[in-house]
C-alpha cells in the first residue's frame, strides 16, 4: 500500500524531472528546428530547402546510430548491479565506438558534393556542400547524444537546461549575427555547425 506521505516523499525526490527535464526537451525541439525557422527570414525558402534536405540525409545515421545505443548505454548504466568501473569501462567503449563510426560518417558525408547531384538531382546538388558542413556537428552529436541519457540518472536535468538553453541562444545569435554581417547562406550554415 503507498500512503500519500510515499508519494510526496517520491515527488519531492524527483521534481527535477518536470522541473527541468521538460522545459529541456520543449528547447531542444526548439534547438533542433530554429534553422528552419530562422533561415527562410535571413536568407529564402529555397536555403531553407536545401538546409532541411541536407539536415534529414545528414542526421539520419545519427539518429539511427545514437538513439540506438544510448537506449542500450542508459540501460546497462541504470542496472543497479552495474559497478563504477563497469560504467567507466562501457563509457570508453562506447565512446571509441562512436568515435569511429564519427570519423567514417565525416568520410562519407565529406564526400557529399560528389554524390549529391547524382541523387538528389540537379536542383538540390548544393544540398551537397551543406551535407558536408554539417558532417563535424553531426559526428559530434552522435558522440554526445548516447551520453545525455546520464542526465537523467545522475539527477544532472539542470545541467541538460542549461547546456540546450545555451545551443537555442547561440543558433539564434549565429543567424542575427550572420544576419547583421551579410555573411552568405554556407558561412551561416559553416558557422551554425561550428557552435551550435
Amino acid at each position: 500500500h503507498v500512503g500519500t506521505n510515499d508519494l510526496k516523499s517520491v515527488a519531492k525526490e524527483h521534481k527535477n524531472f518536470p522541473l527541468y527535464t521538460m522545459p529541456a526537451a520543449g528547447l531542444n525541439a526548439l534547438g533542433a528546428n530554429a534553422p528552419l525557422i530562422l533561415i527562410p527570414i535571413v536568407f529564402n525558402e529555397m536555403s531553407a530547402g536545401l538546409f532541411l534536405v541536407a539536415q534529414r540525409l545528414s542526421a539520419w545515421p545519427t539518429t539511427l546510430i545514437a538513439n540506438s545505443l544510448g537506449q542500450v548505454f542508459y540501460g546497462a548504466i541504470a542496472n543497479s548491479s552495474t559497478t563504477s568501473v563497469q560504467t567507466l569501462r562501457l563509457f570508453r567503449k562506447l565512446t571509441a565506438t562512436l568515435m569511429l563510426i564519427g570519423l567514417a560518417m565525416i568520410a562519407v558525408l565529406g564526400t557529399a558534393p560528389i554524390w549529391a547531384n547524382h541523387f538528389l538531382g540537379e536542383k538540390w546538388a548544393n544540398a551537397g556542400w551543406v551535407i558536408t558542413i554539417l558532417a563535424p556537428m553531426m559526428a559530434v552529436r552522435l558522440l554526445v547524444t548516447p551520453m545525455s541519457h546520464a542526465y537523467n540518472l545522475h539527477s544532472k536535468q539542470r545541467l541538460f537546461l542549461l547546456i540546450e538553453t545555451t545551443r537555442v541562444v547561440l543558433t539564434a545569435g549565429v543567424f542575427i549575427f550572420s544576419m547583421t554581417a551579410n555573411y552568405s547562406f554556407l558561412t551561416t550554415i559553416s558557422l551554425f555547425s561550428i557552435f551550435c
